[in-house]
């Protein structure tokens, strides 16, 4: 008698290690194969036995600095702010001991007396000493990740302007690795990365661009109310040791507000007149936006920017 037999076997696959955004340590995954064949033109159907296996441990973590550039102090600033990013890369929680840390080779140094480190609890990326938490330890769950912010005070002294300091947050789990059995039901722990710092910058500014707004309402009764027209002036000069300084490029945007209109032709600087048209002079008026380029204020030559609304 002939016997044909025709075996398909259908085996998911899943490596043992299973990385961060997967499945958490020390879930069970299971397996088991469906097999058909046929014996004299009878189809069969059985499955194999149920394979499982539970997934490792994997440790690993990054912290990074979030500021786009150093951040600007001066002589005797306080609560100067530097954003570090932690996350968790592993799959599973982990306690994140937090260290400051600051590059010895630096120009200056913060006073280390009051160096604080916060943990960004409102989740805003802001940091508010009402709302978020000091501290120096922070719990993550697998693959979350938290804001944490570098505080400190910059001491009273004599700098130079674009001296730099080079401080940061290491990062220790205090884990270490065991060998385990590579066996498929026990968790090992494979430790990628325990530790990791970040390092931010502060750097001495000791000139910089103020700018002050302010409104002028025109009406017969000292009343706000619709046909008013108001004056909008920008002010511009530099703060600090103005001595020889020059700021340059400054270009001025200032979204006219909801309720009122622009009054056509009605911008000027240093009380010269100028267009709404593009490329025709420094000013423009473009999607209910003031635009002026302003180009530099310099120690002895402060600018002014005025622009007429209407209130709707």
């Amino acid at each position: 008698m002939l016997i044909f037999v025709r075996v398909l076997l259908s085996l998911m696959i899943l490596e043992t290690y299973i990385y961060a955004e997967g499945v958490l340590a020390g879930t069970t995954v299971s397996n088991q194969a469906q097999v058909s064949y046929i014996i004299g033109n009878q189809e069969q159907n059985t499955t194999t036995n149920i394979h499982s296996f539970l997934v490792d441990r994997i440790v690993d973590m990054d912290i990074s600095w979030q500021d786009t550039t150093p951040v600007a102090v001066d002589s005797a600033e306080t609560d100067r702010v530097l954003t570090m990013l932690l996350t968790n890369l592993g799959n599973g929680d982990e306690l994140f001991a937090l260290t400051y840390e600051h590059n010895t080779t630096s120009s200056f140094a913060p006073a280390v007396t009051n160096v604080r480190m916060y943990a960004d609890i409102d989740r805003d990326g802001t940091l508010d000493v009402t709302a978020d938490s000091i501290t120096t330890e922070v719990n993550l769950s697998a693959d979350a990740n938290m804001t944490v912010f570098l505080v400190v005070d910059i001491p009273d002294a004599n700098y130079t302007d674009a001296d730099t300091s080079s401080d940061g947050i290491s990062v220790d789990l205090h884990r270490t690795s065991t060998e385990g059995s590579g066996t498929d039901d026990v968790v090992d722990i494979v430790v990628r990365r325990s530790t990791d710092v970040a390092m931010g910058l502060y750097i001495i500014r000791d000139y910089w661009l103020e700018s002050h707004k302010s409104a002028t309402v025109y009406s017969d009764d000292n009343q706000t109310h619709t046909g008013n027209i108001v004056t909008y002036t920008i002010d511009l000069h530099i703060g600090g040791n103005s001595a020889g300084r020059v700021i340059e490029n400054i270009i001025i945007q200032d979204q006219i507000p909801l309720g009122t209109k622009y009054e056509p032709e009605s911008m000027s600087i240093d009380g010269v007149a100028l267009t709404d048209i593009a490329n025709d002079d420094a000013g423009e008026f473009d999607d209910d936006t003031v635009i002026v380029a302003v180009g530099v204020v310099s120690e002895d030559k402060n600018k002014t920017i005025t622009f007429d609304v209407r209130v709707r």
